[in-house]
């Protein structure tokens, strides 16, 4: 009689079945296999295919579901409580340019010598940071102290000559085309300003003055700041310009972190709209997504609408990627408080991405009741963002999900660390809650695209 499969053992063949499942889709396409040598920042479409998505989420989560079933607790729990050195780590290699410094050297790399040299710091600490993070798989040591750019590490070179960074201010740095998503604003913001809100985060919700407040003026961001202001209010003041430039790079490099085109899903039925139809980006940033849609379905008219500031780099970033639009009028550019009824009425689409988890339930609602007055009955709002699932296999929300399967954690766990790592970052820069768990009042179509495990699911509800 057989014995039963083990734990361990199920995990061991998820893993394998995984790799199979990835390997037949690049062989199939004759793509190289993933490489942590690879110095190419982009990945292969067949990367971002549902089942190969899939199989990832399901591999990463099951090497990580193994490998803290059987290292020693202790290491694990001092793992993680140490964590925010790496992030630390992280920063010295940005602020040092690194990254840009290791770009012509290919595979033999440079001595840490002479990557300290753009920047002040002693080169023995350089490379004690830069040891800490190869361990870590970003960045290679091809021989002591001497190191090269890997498929992590790329992620952080901003496409610049390291001399010419040398002399400038990293948050002054503005986005270059070619350079990698993470790179401007969102590596830097992590880094610096979200590692200094998080350092606050306990204080803040431990305090009995500020424990149970959802105001964004009690969030730990203004522990930070000094000023009981919320953190768009923040970065709006004049002298604030070069973290409100660098935020809004950062929200480009977390919107094309996602699954590229998945604002794209067949289920919201951009194609069948008629010719012309308006579609509006609600609190757009420099409007990623809107770009997106309007690249794939030039027969729509798109409205870019969010703070005045915000639109001045909204209409730059559209005429970098995608001039035609602006040139030809089809997309047009609005200063808009998302708070206030919206001047564009009974429009085909209004879509709002990743900003009803910037709120708290109650300005939330009044952002949703907006976009629900201005709709007409053929109207449809699209909300972007993640879904909160809990890690158990009950279900209880009202957005239904297919859980990952046993014995990994129903929500593939590590494999959706992205979407927890955000609901911390809400709760301490706005006081918000990272989540979507109630339809917009009176809105007749409401379409949810979940950006979890990169995985574009979309659930249309009357």
């Amino acid at each position: 009689m057989a014995s039963p499969t083990t734990h361990l053992r199920q995990l061991v063949n998820l893993i394998s079945e995984s790799v199979d499942k990835i390997e037949q889709a690049y062989n199939a396409r004759s793509e190289p296999l993933p490489s942590l040598e690879s110095t190419d920042p982009r990945l292969p479409e067949v990367a971002f295919e549902p089942d190969v998505l899939k199989a990832t989420a399901a591999l990463t989560a099951a090497c990580t579901q193994l490998q803290h079933t059987v290292q020693p607790q202790t290491t694990q729990i001092f793992h993680s409580a140490s964590a925010h050195h790496l992030s630390a780590c992280l920063n010295v290699a940005i602020r040092t340019h690194a990254a840009e410094a290791l770009r012509s050297a290919g595979d033999k790399g440079l001595h840490v010598r002479d990557i300290a040299k753009f920047s002040p710091i002693q080169p023995e600490k350089l490379a004690r940071c830069l040891r800490m993070l190869a361990s870590h798989y970003i960045f290679r040591e091809v021989a002591p102290d001497v190191f090269a750019n890997n498929r992590l590490s790329v992620q952080i070179d901003t496409g610049k000559d390291a001399e010419i960074l040398r002399s400038q201010d990293l948050k002054a740095v503005p986005s270059c085309a070619h350079a990698p998503p993470l790179t401007f604003g969102f590596s830097p913001c992590s880094t610096e300003f979200q590692f200094n809100i998080a350092a606050k985060l306990p204080e803040t919700i431990l305090d009995p003055h500020t424990a149970d407040s959802t105001s964004v003026d009690n969030a730990a961001v203004t522990r930070v700041t000094g000023q009981k202001l919320g953190m768009f209010d923040w970065l709006m003041q004049p002298e604030q310009s070069k973290y409100r430039s660098i935020f809004n790079n950062a929200m480009v490099g977390v919107e094309m972190y996602n699954v590229p085109e998945f604002i794209l899903h067949e289920d919201i039925g951009w194609k069948n709209l008629p010719a012309g139809s308006v579609v509006v980006d609600v609190a757009a940033g420099v409007g990623t997504h809107s770009l997106i849609v309007a690249r794939a379905h030039p027969h729509l008219r798109v409205i870019v609408e969010d703070l005045p500031a915000t639109i001045e780099q909204a209409k730059d970033y559209w005429k970098t990627n995608l001039p035609e639009a602006v040139s030809s009028g089809r997309v047009e550019f609005q200063s808009y408080d998302f708070f206030q009824p919206n001047a564009v009425n009974g429009a085909a689409v209004y879509f709002c991405r990743q900003t009803i988890h910037n709120w708290p339930d109650k300005e939330a609602v009044q952002i949703l009741k907006q976009m629900a007055e201005a709709a007409d009955e053929s109207s449809r709002i699209v909300i972007i963002g993640h879904v909160m699932l809990p890690a158990c296999r009950e279900q209880s929300s009202s957005w239904s999900f297919e859980p990952a399967p046993e014995p990994l954690l129903a929500n593939y766990g590590m494999a959706s660390r992205t979407a927890y790592v955000t609901d911390i970052i809400m709760m301490g820069t706005f006081n918000a809650v990272s989540s979507i768990s109630y339809p917009p009042p009176r809105a007749n179509h409401i379409s949810l695209v979940s950006s979890n495990n990169g995985r574009a699911l979309s659930t249309p509800s009357s």
